[in-house]
């Protein structure tokens, strides 16, 4: 009969048939896991994103513009967060993926910190919106994947930097 004369075909067909159907629920299976694994670190940079956003901290990051030596020369503003935006009085769509040298003729705030621009970790002072001296600790983290960025987290030393200053009078 028909069985008899094609079971070599329909053996076959029958195996394909499964290696398919075994090919589509292993690539269903890994879709949901990329799409799941996808969603986990959407959900930690937004976490992340969140933190920096939150943070009583000045932060930008840049991607340094170098000359033949070496030697940083200017940066592109690649993110700042709230607080900079907040200390600086500029909008970070507004200055995001442009020049640092650019940007400072623009906004007459960002001309009194030459020292964020260049450089590696330090003390920066500043006047705020009152002309109160300010001080902050300037941290500089290199990104791993990218030699010419930077991530830049300036931290409020004002009230540390006024106690040292009374401690140091006192020992006189």
């Amino acid at each position: 009969g028909f069985i008899d004369r094609y079971r070599n075909y329909i053996i076959v067909a029958a195996i394909v048939l499964v290696l398919l159907a075994s090919v589509i629920i292993l690539r269903s299976r890994m879709k949901k896991q990329r799409l799941s694994m996808l969603e986990r670190e959407y959900k930690l940079v937004s976490r992340y994103r969140q933190m920096v956003n939150n943070m009583p901290v000045i932060y930008i990051r840049k991607r340094l513009i170098m000359d033949n030596d070496g030697n940083v020369i200017d940066f592109i503003i690649l993110d700042v967060n709230p607080t900079f935006e907040h200390t600086f009085h500029c909008i970070n769509r507004d200055i995001k993926d442009r020049k640092w040298s650019e940007v400072q003729k623009e906004y007459t705030d960002l001309k009194l910190i030459p020292q964020l621009m260049i450089g590696k970790m330090g003390l920066i002072e500043l006047k705020d919106d009152n002309g109160e001296q300010r001080y902050y600790d300037k941290l500089v983290f290199p990104e791993k994947n990218e030699r010419d960025v930077v991530d830049v987290f300036c931290i409020d030393k004002t009230e540390a930097h006024s106690n040292w200053v009374k401690m140091k009078d006192l020992n006189r």
